[in-house]
This record gives C-alpha cells, structure tokens and sequence, in this order.
C-alpha cells in the first residue's frame, strides 16, 4: 500500500482528475481508496426519502405514476 492506495491489485489514479485509460475503472471502482469513508450505520427507524415537490429544470428520470402512460 502506498499512502492510502492498493499497489498489488488494482492500480489506481492518486487522484479522479488524473485518471488514464488504463486506470479509469479500477479508480471508479475503488473510491473508498480514494476519498476519506465512514460507515453510516441506519436507526431502527427507517422512512422512506421524501419524493419531490416539483421535478421543474430537473434531468432525472422518476418512477413512473398510474397517470403515466406506456
């Protein structure tokens, strides 16, 4: 290990903006190497996240509805 970065399988880019063909996907692929992590553990009580007031400007696709049609 070199620093925070896996030198025997993987190689990774030291950093996202210096990627190369060769490395892209290891590095996509292995951001906990990268970026500082910590696990989020969830309570006992999980709710769903709130759906959107309004999708105006928004590029993302939602779930269709029962008013959507095929």
């Amino acid at each position: 290990m070199v620093g925070n970065i896996r030198t025997d399988a993987e190689r990774v880019a030291p950093n996202v903006m210096d990627t190369t063909p060769e490395n892209q996907a290891a590095t996509f692929r292995n951001q906990d190497q990268i970026w500082p992590v910590r696990v989020i553990r969830r309570g006992d009580a999980v709710r769903p996240l709130p759906y959107p007031a309004s999708t105006k400007g928004s590029s993302r696709r939602l779930a269709p509805t029962a008013s959507t049609s095929a």
